[in-house]
């Protein structure tokens, strides 16, 4: 009889239990494969689809942590091979020096985000919006502008203002209505 209590109070304690969960794992740690797939597993779709986690440092929907560069490949629809990776807004990410990267998405939602690692990139028809860039890099026909939002009140109304840097300035070129405060 307290072998059939024991063996079903094993059976009833959650596996997940003995293994090593997420929270456990150290946010400045690379991780180790088995870690990898434990992150991954975790976040689900917290990060997207194809991302192999390098750290456990996710914060939110707009620092989705640090990836490694995914270099498998597929067919796009018009037939060409790709990355099938191409979206890494978002994350950071950790890309091998002297990598040739075309058409991906790299945008930071805070300007001068330090979001790629990695030395004599080549970034050719690529979107590095508020990435802070390196100067090793060579840009070609790629977007690499910094931007921000802001909400300002003045005199009572909201406004949602946008601002594009240049020559080191940050210039305001779109500002809408929100609404107007009510007294």
């Amino acid at each position: 009889m307290k072998k059939i209590l024991l063996i079903l109070l094993l059976i009833s304690i959650p596996t997940f239990a003995f293994a090593q969960r997420a929270v456990d794992i150290p946010k400045d740690k690379v991780l180790t494969d088995a870690e990898r797939v434990t992150v991954q597993d975790e976040l689900g779709r917290k990060i997207f689809v194809g991302m192999l986690p390098y750290k456990n440092d996710y914060v939110d929907r707009y620092d989705r942590g640090t990836v490694k560069f995914n270099f498998e490949k597929g067919h796009r629809f018009d037939g060409e091979e790709a990355y099938k990776v191409q979206n890494y807004s978002l994350h950071k990410v950790i890309i091998p020096d002297g990598t040739t990267i075309k058409g991906m998405n790299f945008s930071q939602k805070v300007a001068h985000t330090n979001s790629i690692t990695g030395d004599n990139l080549t970034f050719i028809d690529c979107n590095l919006t508020n990435v802070e860039l390196n100067p090793t890099w060579t840009l070609i026909n790629s977007n690499f502008t910094q931007n921000r939002r802001s909400i300002i009140i003045k005199e009572g109304i909201n406004y949602e203002v946008y601002e594009v840097e240049k020559d080191g300035v940050f210039v305001e070129v779109d500002r809408t209505i929100l609404g107007v405060e009510q007294p």
